[in-house]
């Protein structure tokens, strides 16, 4: 009996010790990666009290998100750090190719966001409330999505692959 109950207490999966994020319980402690909202929120607050430069500051420099190299994590480095590492994915390539061009093809994202931003390039004389909203949409559905589905992809295919620590 003794034996049988060790057996099967081996499948029931350990719980979580970290801490839960809206009701899911993560199997790794990703509360640094988790407070990149923190970033998005602080630039949303300066885009709301016509703050360009500190909206910019917090999509460049961040300041609540930590590396486990002690830098910061920011919401520009999900796009310029695209390459090499997100090439060849499927939702990458799709998006790189619609949205970039030449030098420009995966950091995309960065430019467009950077660009209304800072009120220059393609979106130089645009209006500030059309600049708040294009930077503020730059920021959460370019760059953080691009990158959450590159992670969801990269973990897929982990699974597939056999090899759950292959974190890349």
């Amino acid at each position: 009996m003794m034996h049988s109950a060790l057996i099967f207490a081996a499948f029931i999966p350990a719980q979580a010790s970290w801490p839960s994020i809206v009701g899911y319980e993560p199997n790794t402690d990703v509360t640094q990666h988790n407070q990149i909202d923190l970033d998005q929120q602080a630039l949303e607050t300066a885009l709301s009290n016509d703050d360009f430069d500190g909206a910019y500051r917090w999509y460049s420099v961040g300041g609540n998100s930590v590396k486990g190299s002690g830098e910061n994590r920011t919401i520009q480095g999900f796009s310029t750090g695209a390459e090499p590492k997100m090439v060849g994915s499927k939702w990458m390539e799709i998006y790189a190719r619609y949205w970039g061009s030449g030098s420009q093809m995966y950091d995309y994202a960065d430019k467009w966001t950077t660009d209304a931003c800072l009120g220059q390039g393609q979106f130089a004389g645009v209006v500030p409330v059309a600049r708040k909203e294009l930077c503020k949409k730059g920021s959460a559905y370019q760059n953080i999505w691009m990158y959450v589905i590159w992670e969801m992809q990269d973990a897929i295919d982990d699974c597939l692959n056999g090899d759950l620590s292959a974190n890349g």
